[in-house]
């Protein structure tokens, strides 16, 4: 089972083709894209508690900052499942189901694990740059190899929630 656990997370990571063109839409593959996501949001509210922990902020604020946080990642999450399900449904007739795209979408927040490591003086918004496009970049190996469609497709597909979601996040990181 662990074993089974680590080499899923493995091939999300590497955006293996095989494994994105092959995730079966069933119980068990959604609740682990879902978890994906919420140890993602973990990592990063993880990561911005103790920024502000180390700048002696209120537990107030910390606590805020970790709800704030957490809603952030899972809410763009959907956002982004919402943007690409409805350009696709312009550009493509063949659409996956809306449950069947939130579960691509979990996997290609495997990288989002490692948000944590934002913490990290100096290198934390190159780091966070890093893994922001990693989750691009299997997002769109994920709905290329699964929808069978161009690359160019792919990238204009996945653009711009990913943009609108990350302006989202960055404003928010700045008014906190």
């Amino acid at each position: 089972m662990v074993r089974s656990i680590r080499t899923k997370f493995w091939k999300a990571l590497t955006l293996n083709e095989d494994f994105y063109s092959n995730i079966p839409d069933n119980a068990a593959h959604r609740q682990f894209s879902r978890l994906i996501v919420l140890l993602a949001a973990l990592s990063y509210s993880i990561g911005s508690v103790i920024i502000l922990a180390m700048n002696r902020e209120a537990p107030i604020t910390l606590a805020i900052s970790f709800v704030i946080g957490m809603a952030l990642i899972v809410g763009s999450y959907y956002f982004w499942a919402f943007t690409i399900g409805k350009l696709l449904q312009w550009t493509t007739s063949d659409l996956p189901s809306h449950r069947g795209l939130l579960n691509l979408i979990g996997f290609s927040y495997a990288p989002q694990l490692f948000a944590l490591f934002t913490l990290i003086p100096l290198l934390g918004r190159p780091i966070e740059l890093l893994l922001n496009a990693w989750s691009l970049f299997a997002i769109i190996t994920a709905l290329r190899h699964k929808l069978n469609i161009k690359l160019l497709k792919a990238f204009l597909v996945c653009l711009p929630g990913w943009l609108l979601s990350n302006i989202g996040i960055g404003t928010t990181q700045i008014l906190q």
